[in-house]
């Protein structure tokens, strides 16, 4: 007997003959198709004028563009038609769940499902393992309003009485707004519930009115902004013949499916980490074809085709090599000429000037995703990333990096775009010189002085689709797009002071600063010896005090900025999350002294294993400034535990690779932690602990017990100290386990095996009896 269903004949399309071959195939296609297939006609015209084939692309049009938020009447019921919005939360999850629909679920309904439960209790085997004033932890809230609560970054109090504190900023979770019929959920400004702030900071009617404006703006890219047509494919494939005998002998252009593919891919998931690609003005037909391909090496291995996507890789830099080549050519001819006409025209060539070609710019960008590429890729990719970082500094710098780019009043759309790309660009590249710096401990290519530009604009500005929409937004936000400077308003930040009273830093602006922030550590630490291989220097007090009021201040900023989230899958993308990673960095790099062994141009991460198998190897110093370190890690493993360690392993291929760097980060300092808080036991006794520090060992406790690992922590024969070194091994498992799923990036495989190879190691130990 032949094995599956038997096949059944299904009945040709009724309005065109179109044969299908299963029966949902040929109801959709009549479903969206009938009764206007072949006709073009659009019988659904809106006030504006504009006019569609189908109701159901009206009615998107009039939400989007017109900010109608209900479906134009005689529209046909759905089935979320009659969730009532006043539904609770279980109620909401449990009518999902029971009907059948395709409708991506809301926000409120995904964290319910995923969130595990806080009532569960499980038996404790330390009189002082309670998550006391440490369920912040737990609570749901604490992601739903996404805020970090400021009082944690306030010096002023012990650890104990921070904790205590705050329990005020959480408050009741939200009612889940109505549900439209394409299962958007609709918030209105009677119901808008705010997030918790720091003390101090207003609401005011702009940042409502962009907060609404952020809702009603889709940041789901059309399907043209990556499609390579036939058109754009023979022009891809002239540039490739015309450039064959300087791209790899293997490489063979993609067909313009599969580029389309492969940019679909740069555009959904490696774009919004990034964003200085202007996507409504984008378009695959003007684009650089050093850029386009770059574009697509990313995409492919978004799309885990590793062997394409570094095929292509080689071919964008090839051209990109080209590029700068002909310039280098260009200029040498200046060099040599002898008339002062020439000299003078030498001169103004090189002058910096904000205004810079479109073409010189994309190859800025190209330059720019091949660096990404290239400085987490395989090994022998990696090698390339330092030298081709320093082509990247000179272009920047050739691009104005340190003119002033504040632009005039009255700016049209078309040169505001231009300017905004060129910003976001040149950021771009000040954020990658940053990364480099954490990951390979080398100092940046661009410090922060010469960064002479304005911050980003919010990304709802960016985000406009026309003139028109760009226009109504700045007509109804008056003063909330006002330029800011980036030296100025860092050099504010540091100070400890306020940036957001009288208007609030984009998302975007937020990211650049922390990163300054971080950089200026950076140089602390190295000034004061803390990169010399065995030298473990500790910072003066007065300089933390500093560099903690500075810290405080930004997160300030971000609590003020209505894109900041800690949701990695939030609609508002991806850079408030991104910027906690770099925030829990430098609060790790100001407050510990653990040595830089952290390095990835190599594939052989043996300092750091070495750092670990040697079984005497100091630990690092506890201290009140640790604590606050240590915090910051309970942050980054509760974010996992919470939404669930196996389901992060499986999704985590869409995060930025910074949260791959802070998490080891955090694993290493909390196993080194760790390993001093179970030599202090060892010789002196419980007695020995600050009431801070046990604080923080019941919610690391706290948040393994809610893990797989729960069976492995709970063994009531251990002492104190195996047991604060089996917390050490379970944590790092947590880590490890983390990633070990699917990856997009080699470093991201490499933090795995790192942390998998350490928590073998303390694990041997553990069997072994070494730590008995």
């Amino acid at each position: 007997m032949p094995k599956g269903r038997p096949k059944s004949q299904v009945a040709p399309c009724r309005f065109c003959s179109k044969q299908f071959k299963r029966q949902e195939h040929l109801q959709r296609h009549e479903r969206t198709r009938n009764p206007f297939p072949h006709t073009r006609e659009k019988p659904y015209p809106c006030e504006c004028g504009k006019d569609y084939a189908r109701q159901d692309l009206l009615v998107r049009h009039q939400r989007l563009d017109h900010q109608i938020g209900t479906p134009a009447s005689g529209s046909p019921p759905t089935p979320y038609d009659n969730v009532s919005p006043h539904l609770a939360p279980n109620d909401l999850t449990s009518c999902s769940t029971n009907m059948p629909s395709t409708q991506p679920m809301s926000e409120s309904t995904v964290r319910n499902l995923t969130l595990p439960s806080t009532s569960q209790t499980v038996h404790s085997i330390l009189d002082f393992q309670s998550t006391s004033g440490l369920d912040f932890l737990w609570d749901e809230a604490a992601t739903t309003f996404d805020f970090l609560p400021s009082v944690f970054f306030n010096t002023d109090y012990p650890l104990s009485d921070l904790t205590d504190r705050a329990e005020l900023h959480i408050n009741p979770a939200p009612v889940p707004p109505a549900i439209d019929a394409y299962g958007t959920p609709q918030i209105t400004p009677e119901i808008e519930v705010q997030p918790s702030r720091a003390p101090g900071i207003v609401f005011n009617d702009n940042d409502a009115l962009l907060r609404r404006a952020l809702v009603a703006t889709s940041d789901a890219a059309s399907s043209w902004l990556w499609t390579i047509t036939t058109t754009t494919h023979s022009s891809l494939l002239h540039t490739v013949l015309s450039k064959a005998h300087i791209l790899p002998k293997e490489f063979r252009l993609p067909s313009r499916h599969a580029l389309s593919r492969y940019l679909e891919s740069y555009f959904r998931a490696f774009d919004n980490h990034l964003p200085f690609v202007h996507r409504p003005t984008f378009s695959t037909k003007t684009a650089a074809p050093e850029l386009v391909l770059s574009m697509a090496a990313v995409g492919a291995l978004y799309r885990f085709e590793h062997p394409r996507g570094y095929l292509l890789y080689f071919a964008a830099k090839a051209l990109v090599d080209d590029q700068i080549a002909q310039r280098s050519d260009h200029v040498v001819s200046h060099l040599t000429a002898r008339s002062p006409e020439d000299r003078v025209a030498r001169f103004s060539m090189t002058s910096p000037t904000i205004y810079i070609p479109k073409h010189i710019l994309q190859t800025i960008q190209a330059l720019l995703v091949l660096l990404t590429m290239s400085s987490w890729a395989d090994s022998p990719i990696v090698r390339d990333s330092m030298s081709m970082a320093g082509k990247l500094a000179m272009l920047v710098r050739e691009a104005a990096l340190s003119v002033d780019d504040e632009r005039p009043d009255g700016l049209a759309w078309e040169a505001w775009v231009r300017n905004e790309e060129r910003r976001r660009t040149l950021f771009v590249a000040y954020v990658l010189f940053n990364l480099q710096s954490i990951a390979f401990s080398v100092p940046p290519m661009v410090l922060s002085h010469e960064v002479v530009l304005c911050l980003p604009s919010t990304e709802i500005e960016w985000n406009a689709q026309t003139a028109a929409e760009w226009e109504n937004l700045r007509l109804t936000n008056v003063g909330a797009f006002e330029e800011r400077c980036f030296q100025e308003t860092l050099s504010q930040v540091l100070a400890g002071k306020s940036v957001y009273e009288y208007k609030t830093v984009s998302a975007f602006g937020n990211y650049v600063l922390i990163h300054g922030c971080y950089q200026q550590i950076f140089f602390e630490r190295q000034a004061s010896g803390g990169f010399l291989p065995f030298h473990r220097s500790t910072l003066r007090p007065d300089v933390v005090r500093i560099f903690e009021g500075a810290l405080r201040a930004w997160q300030n900023s971000w609590e003020a900025t209505a894109e900041s989230t800690l949701d990695p899958q939030s609609p508002k993308g991806p850079l408030g999350f991104n910027a906690t990673a770099l925030l829990r960095l430098a609060y790790i790099r100001l407050n510990s002294n653990l040595p830089p062994f952290r390095r990835f141009d190599d594939i052989e991460p043996s300092p750091i294993i070495n750092m670990f198998a040697n079984a005497t190897s100091q630990a690092v110093e506890r201290s009140v400034s640790v604590d606050r370190a240590i915090l910051q890690c309970l942050h980054a493993l509760s974010i996992p535990v919470r939404a669930g360690v196996a389901y992060v392993a499986r999704t985590q291929v869409d995060w930025s690779i910074q949260h791959a760097l802070c998490n080891l980060e955090c694993a290493l300092l909390l196993c080194n932690w760790l390993e001093s808080v179970a030599c202090a036991v060892e010789s002196s006794g419980m007695a020995t602990l600050r009431e801070d520090e046990k604080e923080l060992l019941a919610a690391l406790s706290s948040l393994v017990r809610e893990t797989e690992l729960m069976d492995d922590l709970l063994n009531i024969q251990d002492g104190y100290a195996v047991h604060f070194r089996r917390l050490a091994w379970c944590t790092t498992k947590l880590w490890a386990e983390i990633f070990s799923g699917g990856y997009v990036f080699e470093i991201s495989h490499l933090v795995g095996t790192t942390l998998s190879d350490i928590a073998d190691i303390l694990e041997q130990r553990l069997l072994g009896g070494q730590i008995r």
